[in-house]
């Protein structure tokens, strides 16, 4: 998949390569919560409790997925959903790349597609369902927005 971003000082982005053509990763202004559209289906991303950076996906009231930053060196998250555990970890703390690994095997990266811009290719095996592959570059795009708030 290909994550663009709405406009040039934007935070939102549009996907493209999804399996639907109405794709879209949100955040929302002024908060580190925001959501997922992946055709007719609207995904929530919340925060829970900001000392412990923990967020849950959601659909409809239901929980599908909890993520909880785990390390702030090398940026690291882990994402359990359902019987899918995975881990978001920076490849070093000087990129903005992430692997996505489930057990010990990378099954996916995120990675921009020069180090001058925010567009994204997110290539993950098709064990990774999209909405998951999609909440993993939220966090990873969070970790940049944060980093470039603390910047300006």
């Amino acid at each position: 998949m290909l994550c663009l971003p709405t406009s040039l000082c934007s935070w939102n982005f549009r996907i493209h390569g999804a399996a639907f053509d109405n794709a879209a990763v949100t955040f929302e202004f002024g908060s580190d919560q925001g959501g997922i559209l992946l055709g007719e289906a609207e995904f929530a991303i919340c925060r829970h409790d900001a000392a412990k950076d923990q967020w849950t996906l959601e659909r409809e009231g239901r929980v599908l997925a909890e993520v909880k930053k785990v390390s702030h060196r090398v940026c690291t998250y882990e994402i359990a959903a359902g019987e899918n555990r995975f881990v978001v970890r920076g490849q070093s703390p000087h990129t903005r790349c992430f692997d996505i690994v489930a057990g010990d095997k990378v099954v996916g990266t995120i990675v921009p597609v020069h180090m001058l811009t925010r567009r994204t290719k997110v290539e993950c095996r098709e064990a990774v369902p999209e909405h998951l592959q999609l909440f993993a570059f939220w966090l990873g795009a969070l970790n940049w927005r944060r980093n470039a708030d603390e910047n300006s």
